[in-house]
């Protein structure tokens, strides 16, 4: 993987039926900076992102699932210490969490 290859995912939860989460690898164009160039940027930024794997969880351990993900996702992207382990918490329900996100 390279320095500007970056994962990338989408997560989505329905409590009915399970959590998912789809996974693409993809790299930023970071020499567009100006603001103008920001348009270009994100086009070509979702535009050729790569798929890379697909995974589903149970739906009995879904919103859980969901909530731990998500949570791990947002942590370094708000600048909040974790309090919590959540790895203890997503293995008491075999799920294990995607630490490249």
């Amino acid at each position: 993987m390279s320095d500007k290859q970056k994962f990338d995912s989408d997560l989505g939860c329905i409590a009915d039926y399970g959590f998912i989460l789809v996974d693409y690898i993809n790299e930023e164009n970071e020499d567009l900076t100006e603001p103008k160039d920001f348009q270009r940027r994100y086009d070509e930024y979702y535009k050729e992102r790569k798929f890379n794997k697909i995974v589903f969880c149970k739906k009995d351990n879904s919103l859980v699932s969901f909530f731990l993900q998500l949570t791990h996702y947002l942590q370094p992207a708000i600048g909040t210490v974790p309090v919590i382990d959540l790895n203890a918490y997503s293995s008491a329900i075999g799920f294990k969490i995607d630490k490249e996100i």
